[in-house]
């Protein structure tokens, strides 16, 4: 499907208006207090850690002296 020079036009200005509000939402940002903006940094941060960074699955107490025997940290 052919894209017309007037769809492109369009989506175009969606762009600039979205990077606009951006814009406004960074200066927004800036403007506020070091702390508030440390702030709301920990707040996203914990929102979304367990997206980011999954937690690693647990090891059972046996696994853990398997390991460690074969690492050479423990001798049964």
């Amino acid at each position: 499907m052919a894209v017309s020079e007037s769809d492109r036009a369009h989506f175009r200005r969606i762009g600039e208006q979205k990077a606009a509000s951006h814009d406004v939402a960074n200066a927004q940002h800036r403007a506020l207090p070091l702390a508030e903006r440390l702030r709301r940094s920990w707040q996203f941060c914990e929102r979304f850690r367990d997206t980011v960074a999954p937690k690693p699955p647990r090891t059972t107490a046996p696994e853990l002296y398997e390991r460690a025997h074969r690492l050479g940290l423990y001798r049964p």
